[in-house]
C-alpha cells in the first residue's frame, strides 16, 4: 500500500458547515485520482462515530465507490479507534469497546476489512500489540515521519519490516509516507517489501 488516508471529521475546525461541505468533493477527487492511475493502491482508515455518519447523509455514493475499488484491489480500510481516540488514555475495557463500536461500523459500510491497525498519532504502549492480536489484526501503519522523529532512519532502511514489540506479543509493522517513493515508478518494489 502506498498512500494511507486518514479520514477524520472530529475536529473543532470541521464543524463550521462550509467546511463540512468540501469533504464530500475532497473524498470524490481523491478517488477519482486514483482510478486514473491504474497501479495506485491506498489504506483507508475512517472515524466511524462522525465521519461515516455524516457522509452517509452527505454522499452515500462515496462508499460504493470505494467498495469497487476494495473489490478491484485498488483501496483497503484498516482500523482505528472509534473517534480516534488515543488508546494509551483506555483501560482494556474502554479498548475493546471503541474496537468493536468501530468495527461494527465498518462492517456496516465497507464489504471487506484488511485487519491492519492506524494508531492514531502513532500512540504507542507496551500492552497495545497483545490487544491487537487479541482482536484479530496482523500489522500495524506507522508514519515515517513520526518514526524519524526517534531513530533517522534512511528510506532504504525504513523499508525492511520492523517488528513492533510489546508485553507478551509482537507485531509487524508497514511503513507509509516514506519519502523519495514515487507513487507510480515505486509502487511493486514498496509492496514487496513493506509486509
Amino acid at each position: 500500500v502506498t498512500f494511507n488516508f486518514h479520514c477524520n471529521m472530529w475536529y473543532a475546525e470541521y464543524h463550521h458547515r462550509d467546511v463540512i461541505s468540501t469533504f464530500p468533493k475532497i473524498y470524490t477527487g481523491v478517488i477519482n485520482a486514483f482510478k486514473s492511475v491504474e497501479e495506485s493502491k491506498a489504506s483507508w482508515d475512517w472515524e466511524g462515530s462522525i465521519t461515516i455518519p455524516m457522509l452517509e447523509k452527505m454522499c452515500p455514493e462515496i462508499f460504493d465507490e470505494i467498495n469497487e475499488g476494495i473489490d478491484n484491489g485498488k483501496f483497503e480500510i484498516n482500523f482505528t479507534t472509534l473517534k480516534c481516540s488515543l488508546v494509551t488514555h483506555h483501560t482494556k475495557k474502554e479498548f475493546d469497546l471503541q474496537f468493536d463500536l468501530e468495527k461494527n461500523c465498518l462492517k456496516r459500510v465497507f464489504k471487506k476489512l484488511a485487519w491492519g491497525w492506524y494508531s492514531q498519532e502513532n500512540i504507542y504502549h507496551p500492552v497495545l500489540p497483545k490487544l491487537l492480536r487479541e482482536k484479530g489484526i496482523t500489522h500495524i501503519l506507522l508514519s515515517f515521519k513520526f518514526i524519524r522523529r526517534f531513530a533517522p532512519l534512511k528510506p532504504t532502511v525504513a523499508l525492511n519490516p520492523l517488528m513492533v514489540e510489546g508485553i507478551s506479543a509482537e507485531i509487524p509493522a508497514a511503513i507509509f509516507n516514506v519519502p523519495q517513493v514515487t507513487p507510480t515508478s515505486n509502487i511493486p518494489f514498496v509492496v514487496e517489501n513493506l509486509i
